[in-house]
């Protein structure tokens, strides 16, 4: 009987060694390495014929370097290209860098330089260089609020003029919102005044809706409204607005 109720050694050892092995295999995935360089590429077309003959194109571009550390720089870039009749009456050219360093957990530092080219609005070149500081008001996984503000200045070009430049003050506020797994809204306003005639300054305003239909792929809608307080000249508005629907591949 003594016999019977001594423990199996062989037996203990074996149960051991396979439950080690069973924790081993249900050991959670390694996560894969975090990307730090994301981008996306852009493009729409579109045509109508009969009583008006119009074509629209637009491509756009977009590069952000994120290591995780308290300095994150973005690329941005979209052409709109129109016609009507056969006239060209849409030639935008928008290029953005922009460099932030993060110093609290609200307050960060930016560096930031624009090129821009609006041919039907006498803009041939327009160059911003500016620095400043952002504030982030909501910073959450799935929502972000943040407003900045600064100073540089302004080179600019008419199409047949010489280059003229002035100082430039600059706010801004940007608003995104990931309203499911597959849509994201984002909006932004921004405005430019001279410090030569306060009273000349450029305005924006960008609203825009994008939904996944692949892991790589989106479709976006976007809606573009700049205000020219005083245009090069009385015969263009001062108030222009773009639709713009895209197609867009995430890398």
């Amino acid at each position: 009987m003594n016999f019977l109720r001594r423990p199996n050694l062989a037996f203990v050892f074996a149960t051991v060694v396979l439950s080690a092995s069973v924790c081993r295999g249900q050991a959670p995935a390694q996560q894969p390495p975090h990307k730090i360089w994301e981008g996306s590429v852009g493009a729409g077309f579109s045509m109508t014929t009969g009583n008006s003959d119009t074509k629209n194109f637009n491509w756009s571009f977009d590069l952000t370097r994120d290591p995780k550390t308290r300095n994150l720089i973005r690329i941005n870039s979209i052409y709109l290209w129109g016609s009507d009749s056969g006239d060209t009456n849409v030639d935008k050219l928008d290029i953005r860098f922009r460099d932030e360093y993060t110093l609290t957990d609200k307050l960060f530092f930016f560096a930031s330089a624009v090129y821009y080219r609006d041919i039907p609005k006498e803009i041939q070149s327009q160059i911003n260089p500016v620095a400043g500081l952002g504030y982030n008001l909501k910073k959450t996984e799935k929502l972000e609020l943040r407003v900045g503000g600064g100073g540089g200045a302004l080179w600019e070009k008419p199409p047949d003029g010489e280059w003229s430049s002035t100082g430039t003050l600059n706010l801004g506020q940007e608003f995104s919102a990931q309203l499911t797994k597959t849509a994201q809204l984002s909006q932004s306003l921004a405005g430019l005044w001279k410090t030569s005639d306060l009273g000349d300054a450029q305005y924006r305003f960008t609203i825009a809706l994008s939904t996944s239909i692949t892991e790589k792929a989106q479709l976006k809608v976007e809606f573009r409204d700049d205000y020219h307080t005083r245009p090069p000249s009385l015969d263009i508005e001062k108030n222009d607005t773009a639709t713009i629907l895209s197609f867009i591949y995430n890398f």
